[in-house]
């Protein structure tokens, strides 16, 4: 759960779950990866995601 944050961070932050979580789950079950593997891409993407997403804001003012 999410304490004093704002409704923005808090929705940018569920779809970014929500992306990493069904790329980690796809990648099971369409590949036959193993899931320690997809857990780590699934991880890996919510990373980058958020990384790009605080470059982006950042750069453009928003916070």
């Amino acid at each position: 759960m999410m304490f004093n944050s704002t409704q923005k961070m808090a929705i940018t932050t569920g779809l970014i779950g929500a992306v990493a979580n069904t790329l980690r789950l796809e990648l099971v079950d369409l590949t036959s990866m193993p899931a320690s593997a997809a857990a780590f891409i699934g991880a890996l993407v919510a990373g980058l995601l958020a990384s790009a997403i605080n470059r982006y804001n950042a750069i453009h003012g928003f916070r």
